[in-house]
């Protein structure tokens, strides 16, 4: 798996991209209003999907990601530490430091500290328009075993992680709208292995208000769907685990030059859950960051 990464990172770094002209600032020379308003870390984007954390050169975001899931006889609370730094202004790289505030299930709890994500992304194509910018981008990461998968419930997978995804997206001065697809992929550890998880992913902005240079305030609808393939325990596989899961949520995004503010609220709208699981009811949250 390590080796598909690298050829897959190999393969992004020889293709080639259709840019347009960079402005003086460093960003790209579309009209600066609407969502182009602010530089591209303080531009809209997902909430809850993965990808398209691509920033300036040099530049550095760090956030905190504080969520809330609750479904029957269940409930998991965390809190997500997270450091975004462009390397170049086509290629960054994401740290999340997750931890588990309390997680419960039936009479079962636990807390800690959970796996460490370390997440590169690449812009594959980017074309500029004149109003607008469409753009493909690379989603590589490693998760290491830092969580405790012993616990009940678990707070890791134990082992290492991989994961690997395709995002698209097109910006426009008033709309924002993106798609993307990744894939989680586990490994063995002890004989224990949790699922792999399948992402497919759409959302959907709409500028609601914006003064140059000063912020940028958007609504946002989220489409979210994971399937998981069932856990691997000691060697037998738990009937009890795995499934597909939709999420369909909205959410409100604010940003000034240097804050960015983005909260929401998504219910579990389909659930075909393997064996005899407990099922989820809604998933809130809400991230704040700030530019360096």
């Amino acid at each position: 798996m390590k080796k598909l990464i690298i050829l897959l990172l190999t393969f992004s770094f020889c293709l080639t991209k259709e840019v347009d002209e960079v402005d003086g600032q460093g960003r790209y020379s579309v009209p600066r209003i609407g969502n182009f308003s602010l530089p591209i870390s303080q531009q809209p984007g997902p909430l809850i999907s993965f990808g398209q954390n691509i920033l300036d050169k040099y530049d550095t975001l760090a956030s905190i990601y504080v969520d809330y899931l609750k479904g029957k006889n269940k409930k998991d609370e965390r809190i997500l530490t997270k450091v975004l730094y462009g390397i170049t202004d086509h290629i960054s790289i994401f740290i999340e430091f997750p931890y588990t505030i309390k997680q419960q299930l039936d009479h079962h709890c636990s807390q800690g500290i959970e796996d460490l994500l370390v997440q590169t992304e690449y812009i594959l194509y980017a074309k500029y328009h004149k109003n607008s910018i469409d753009v493909i981008t690379l989603v590589t990461g490693l998760r290491f075993s830092n969580g405790n998968y012993l616990k009940i419930p678990p707070t890791g997978f134990g082992s290492s992680s991989f994961f690997l995804g395709l995002t698209a997206s097109h910006t426009a001065t008033d709309w924002y709208y993106y798609a993307s697809s990744g894939a989680i992929l586990t490994t063995n550890h002890f004989n224990t292995k949790f699922g792999n998880q399948f992402l497919y992913q759409l959302g959907l902005s709409k500028n609601i208000w914006y003064k140059k240079e000063k912020f940028i305030f958007n609504w946002m609808i989220e489409f979210d769907g994971t399937y998981s393939q069932k856990d691997k325990i000691a060697g037998k596989i738990n009937l009890n685990t795995g499934g597909n899961e939709i999420l369909l949520g909205a959410s409100l995004f604010f940003s000034t030059q240097k804050i960015a503010i983005h909260g929401g609220i998504s219910w579990f709208i389909y659930q075909h859950l393997f064996g005899d699981q407990k099922k989820d009811k809604y998933y809130a949250s809400i991230n704040f960051s700030y530019k360096f």
